[in-house]
């Protein structure tokens, strides 16, 4: 999936939000029946407008608790993390709650061998992400409950045995045959869908007015359980020489069950991850929306 069409699908939580937000407060703002004072109660709130101190805080500061109104401001920030590069967009739904998207991305190319097969890999990060930011105190520190909406993360890799070579799987020796060399495929991928907690300090849309933030977050994502899948074709040999016993990897039902074996044993190594360790830093603007 392209950085692009992540950014699209990042946006969608939140302007769904947005779009309901908006015809509620239309709906209740254009109804004159939900604004009726009655005499005495203006007069109450003229006379204890009057006898209170002037208070620079709530005239001059929108995001104040008496003049908050939901969505009112939007926030857009950048960030780096475990989860690579990547971008989210913030707006309040009440003093204390934001609602918040993004997305991730990230590729990484390294090449190591295990048990002398060589393997050529490629770990690509692709996530869309939504959460809702609840600050206690009103202030910086938050707790975010929220999902990876898309998980993409995956690792795929080429493998290969150069010819005449020697490798083992589950600690039976083979060689690489020198007509037909060993080669395969290594895949390791998990749930689309993936819960997730964090704690941060930082808020996209700070309640003091401030146009600028650094959110900082970490917290865990659940994974499950990474699917792992290898392949291996061609021709291996018996381990000693002259070459001989040599045989189709994919007709050998011996080798087949080295290959499951061995198989099994990257399925427990990969396990580690079913819960993602999460951290991220970044920075972050916002501006006011809507009305005034």
């Amino acid at each position: 999936m392209s950085p692009r069409r992540l950014m699209q699908l990042a946006l969608v939580p939140l302007l769904v939000l947005l779009s309901a937000a908006n015809g509620f407060a239309q709906s209740a703002f254009s109804d004159p029946r939900s604004v009726k004072p009655s005499m005495s109660s203006s007069m109450e709130a003229l006379a204890s407008v009057n006898e209170a101190p002037f208070d620079a805080v709530t005239v001059l500061n929108p995001t104040s608790s008496k003049q908050f109104r939901p969505f009112s401001r939007v926030g857009f920030g950048v960030k780096a993390g475990m989860l690579g590069i990547g971008f989210e967009a913030a707006s309040p739904i009440a003093r204390y709650l934001n609602v918040r998207s993004g997305a991730d991305f990230f590729n990484y190319n390294r090449s190591f061998s295990i048990d002398n097969i060589n393997y050529d890999a490629k770990f690509d990060l692709r996530s869309v992400e939504a959460s809702v930011d609840f600050f206690p105190w009103a202030r910086g520190l938050h707790i975010s409950p929220g999902a990876l909406v898309y998980n993409g993360t995956k690792l795929s890799a080429n493998a290969n045995v150069p010819s005449g070579s020697s490798f083992t799987l589950n600690g039976n020796s083979y060689i690489s045959s020198t007509t037909s060399p060993v080669t395969g495929t290594a895949n390791v991928n998990v749930n689309h869908f993936s819960p997730k907690l964090t704690l941060g300090f930082g808020n996209l849309i700070p309640r003091n007015g401030r146009h600028f933030s650094v959110p900082f977050e970490i917290g865990f994502a659940y994974f499950g359980d990474p699917k792992v899948n290898l392949n291996f074709t061609g021709v291996a040999c018996s381990s000693s020489y002259p070459l001989s016993n040599c045989q189709d990897v994919t007709a050998s039902q011996q080798i087949q069950s080295d290959i499951a074996a061995q198989e099994a044993k990257f399925q427990k190594d990969a396990s580690a991850v079913r819960l993602m360790p999460l951290f991220s830093i970044g920075i972050a603007f916002n501006r006011s929306i809507g009305r005034k």
